[in-house]
């Protein structure tokens, strides 16, 4: 146990762990990204900075500085541009998102964010290429004419910087909702004048280059766009209310045939060659089992309008040709992987909810009914009791720690960190207990003896201080006794509280130190460190310094030596980090340490390979010699590789999947799990859903499907007949705090829940800030059980049953929530 003094926990650390909590791949990635596009930059600025043929110009010094920067940046194009064009292979990513890749990479991201980071960064590249070349070339006065000369590479660039610069401009998020028409045109006709124009432009010392990286990456664009034609389904409508419908005034309800196989959530591209030959994505809202494919089409921008009015004009009969759709797709998007999860909630914003109404038919078809298992299935007696329970426990919690579990709404940063913090040091010490996160780690399943024999050594004291068992009935029948035994908990809490934080001195210190070493940024600043000393050598191959060549000289270090530097400063702090944490899990554990093969392989393996590496650097610093080339080849050929391998089992170990997409093991296929839906939507006004209630409406009966509706502009709301079938109808914003709250105490412990998101961006913010705090509270919760003796929680909390507790901890305990958000751009 802690005392319950303010933890020392600085705000942005405990910021930075949350966010970690849920981005880390992401941060991993962008990581990777980062150095990938430094390498490029480092490789051609060195190519011209050390160019002998540069040396006889007038000012070479200043201006070569100059020519090396535009170089690497133009390198830095290279790799972006290739990249890009990837990024744009839909039918690429839909594969991949169906592959173990899935499971930590972020390809959520993928399109159009991504695409959108990339693009800002080429355009970036792109002026500062520019800039720099210009500047040389007037001062050396370089102006050459003729076939892959200066001349021609200025025109090329001139043009280059226009015509992406204009793509960017007329890709702004207000361009694409309002007039998308603009904004496809210009990104077709833009890109394929930009890639024609940097094949030609993109030259090293006047021989064609750039060539080598762009046109592989638009071969499989070239194939990927093939095979998306391949997959297009023309077919001839004539609309009426058969196959279309207007809802709710401005919704056009788009019924075709089947044209392909596709999962609930996938999204398919809808083509109208009688309105303009542009693709347009939307969600499918109807389930895989249905024999018609349905579209859900809001008239926002200035092609959907025109669809409505071309409809409007075949119902009022001022037109009477049919009118041909062309489905193209499906196409990958987050809401697939509903089926990876056991608990789901699905929330929306207005039309956001189309990519939903597929998943909630999919399990209508699937019989959920008959398949799933629903988390709230106590009987009435035994619900009512575990409810009373329930508040117990917050209240033994808020006695014992100063926290207050059961409100999430009104806590502030600092008291998420308060929370944080006692959740993370009571699982260092739990009996069987789980990281904070919920997935129950290596270590922490045996790192109790200590803590365990305190606390048997304070047993007398704490049953001498703690309440009488008291029986069902009693409790059930007695509101008085309830009263009485709140009153007890908080006695009982205050006489153990000493012996509690007597006893925590003597594990404080270490308890402290190791729970920080456990944490995600720690783990994430190792993995980065390793990286770093990667990117290092890389750049040191790059300029050939001379203490990384095999075949050095004995004493050629000088050249070299910040790089030296560099990686012994680096393989210190990973000296230093790793064999501490190392040697206070040994202090923890004592002989048990070596039980697993995984605790074996840190000490035997980890910990020498970790320390021998470090020793090299220093060595080298010391006696100012390179180790004999095969200690070279060795240190940065087979043990930073091996370090690496090793640090990402470890962190899996240490962290369990605190920060994976989900607990399924693999993303291979679509997982058969039929899940518990939670579904919310907000709509403005009474009728702005009567869409969405005549599609959900068959589906409620015989299902564990919940629906919670929530108007926001009206005061009250009117049940309407047939409406009955909705779970909540509410006015007025969701509380997202007491809708988590409910969710996480219901869930499952241990378990990850699907948070599936399509609407406005503020409104995601909220969501994932409550969510946030609901898995804080769930966790501090699963702590305070796991760290407690049977004995003491049934004193503690009246319990009549030891069951009681298996029931406790069933539920609600270690939470974690994942959100995902539909993005199409």
């Amino acid at each position: 146990m802690i005392p319950r003094s303010k933890p020392d926990v600085a705000r942005p650390s405990a910021r930075i762990e949350a966010y970690l909590s849920t981005h880390a791949f992401k941060v991993l990635f962008f990581a990777f990204y980062g150095a990938a596009v430094t390498l490029m930059f480092a490789w051609g600025f060195k190519a011209e900075f050390t160019f002998e043929d540069n040396f006889d110009m007038p000012h070479f010094n200043t201006v070569r500085w100059f020519i090396g920067i535009a170089r690497g940046m133009g390198y830095t194009l290279n790799l972006n541009t290739a990249f890009v064009i990837l990024l744009a292979s839909r039918l690429l990513f839909t594969k991949l998102r169906d592959s173990p890749l899935q499971l930590v990479l972020p390809f959520d991201a993928a399109f159009p964010a991504l695409h959108i980071v990339v693009g800002y960064t080429i355009f970036f590249a792109v002026l500062v290429h520019g800039s720099f070349h210009f500047v040389w070339l007037i001062t050396w006065d370089a102006w050459t004419w003729g076939l892959w000369s200066f001349n021609m590479s200025v025109i090329t660039g001139f043009l280059l910087a226009i015509v992406f610069g204009t793509m960017l401009v007329l890709a702004r998020p207000s361009v694409r909702k309002n007039n998308f028409r603009l904004f496809y045109a210009v990104h077709i006709i833009g890109a394929t004048l930009f890639f024609g124009l940097l094949i030609i432009h993109g030259m090293f010392r006047q021989v064609p280059y750039t060539y080598k990286w762009v046109i592989p990456p638009l071969i499989l664009y070239a194939i990927d766009r093939f095979l998306r034609r391949r997959k297009v389904s023309a077919v001839e409508l004539f609309l009426s209310a058969e196959n279309a419908v207007l809802k709710d005034g401005d919704i056009l309800e788009l019924r075709v045939p089947k044209a392909f196989s596709y999962q609930a959530g996938q999204y398919a591209e809808v083509q109208v060659p009688f309105i303009n030959r542009e693709w347009h994505p939307f969600t499918i809202a109807s389930a895989p089992q249905d024999k018609t494919m349905c579209f859900y089409i809001k008239a926002l921008g200035d092609w959907t309008k025109e669809l409505r009015g071309a409809f409007q004009a075949r119902v009022d009969g001022a037109v009477t040709d049919s009118l041909q759709v062309n489905i193209r797709g499906p196409y990958g998007a987050p809401a697939q992987h509903v089926g990876l999860y056991e608990r789901v909630v699905l929330i929306s914003g207005g039309i956001g909810s189309t990519p939903f109404t597929s998943i909630c038919k999919d399990l209508h078809h699937r019989k959920v009914k008959e398949n799933a298992t629903s988390a709230t299935g106590f009987e009435p007696s035994t619900s009512t009791l575990l409810k009373r329970i329930e508040s117990r426990v917050s209240t033994a919690i808020s006695t014992l720690y100063g926290v207050d579990i059961s409100n999430a709404k009104d806590i502030n940063q600092e008291e998420e960190e308060k929370r944080v913090y006692l959740a993370n040091m009571l699982n260092l010490t739990a009996p069987g207990s789980g990281s904070s996160s919920g997935e129950t780690t290596e270590l922490e399943v045996e790192m109790v003896d200590a803590s365990k024999q305190a606390d048997e050594s304070s047993s007398d004291s704490d049953r001498s201080t703690s309440m009488e068992s008291y029986n069902v009935k009693n409790m059930l029948r007695k509101e008085q006794d309830e009263e009485y035994i709140l009153d007890d908990i908080k006695n009982s809490a205050n006489a153990r509280r000493g012996n509690r934080e007597r006893l925590s001195h003597l594990y404080e210190g270490r308890s402290k130190v190791l729970e920080f070493l456990h944490t995600s940024r720690v783990n994430l600043l190792l993995l980065f460190v390793l990286i770093a000393r990667i990117f290092f050598i890389c750049i040191s191959s790059i300029i050939k310094a001379d203490y990384i060549m095999i075949n050095a000289e004995p004493h050629a270090i000088e050249s070299g030596l910040w790089i030296v530097i560099v990686d012994t400063v680096l393989s210190i702090i990973f000296a230093i980090v790793l064999p501490l944490t190392i040697f206070l899990e040994l202090s923890y554990m004592g002989s048990r340490f070596f039980r697993t093969v995984g605790r074996t392989l840190d000490f035997f393996v980890f910990l020498p390979l970790t320390i021998t590496s470090a020793s090299l650097g220093i060595k080298a610093l010391v006696t100012e010699r390179t180790d004999e080339q095969i200690v070279l080849f060795l240190h940065y050929i087979v043990f930073l590789p091996t370090l690496f391998v090793l640090l990402a089992v470890r962190m899996y170990r240490a962290l369990g999947k605190r920060t994976l997409l989900t607990d399924a093991p693999c993303h291979c296929s679509h997982r058969d799990i039929v899940p518990n839906v939670d579904f919310v939507w907000t709509v403005p006004h009474e009728n702005d859903d009567e869409w969405l209630r005549s599609e959900l409406e068959p589906l409620a009966d015989g299902t564990e499907l919940k629906l919670h509706r929530y108007v926001t502009r009206a005061k009250e709301v009117d049940m309407e007949a047939g409406s009955e079938f909705i779970t909540s109808s509410n006015t007025g914003r969701p509380e997202w705090d007491e809708i988590f709250g409910k969710i996480a105490a219901e869930a499952p412990s241990n378990s990850v829940v699907g948070v599936f998101f399509c609407g406005p961006h503020k409104m995601g913010d909220s969501v994932q800030s409550a969510m946030r705090r609901a898995e804080i509270n769930s966790n501090l919760r699963g702590a305070y059980l796991r760290s407690t003796k049977e004995k003491t929680l049934m004193k503690d909390l009246g319990l009549p049953q030891r069951g009681l507790i298996k029931m406790l901890m069933g539920t609600g305990c270690s939470v974690r929530f994942v959100f995902r958000e539909e993005n199409f751009g």
